[in-house]
């Protein structure tokens, strides 16, 4: 019965054994770190990358809003000329 109390204890380090036993220079500390710093510069790569895309996007939505405000400054003019005329047509036949 008193190995079977030690059973878990040996099972663990067996595993730990066995988890260990195939790692290689390729999985040092330095190895994790260069990886990381190259994870860490693909991400702010893609990010560096989309916040351009935003940047281009913003500038496309600001020049469709000033030539919203141009095309409704001329229907606007549209208008006005419009009623001018109409009022001149008037004017001269009240004449």
């Amino acid at each position: 019965m008193g190995l079977r109390y030690n059973e878990p204890i040996i099972n663990n380090e067996i595993a730990v054994i066995q988890a260990t036993k195939d790692i290689g220079p390729s999985d040092s500390v330095s190895q994790t770190n260069r990886s990381t710093t190259s994870s860490t510069a693909r991400q702010r790569i893609k990010l560096a990358a989309k916040a351009a895309a935003l940047k281009a996007e913003v500038a496309a939505i600001d020049k469709r809003h000033e030539l919203e405000i141009e095309e409704q400054n001329l229907m606007q003019r549209r208008e006005k000329l419009e009623l001018e005329t109409q009022l001149v047509v008037v004017n001269a036949e009240a004449e």
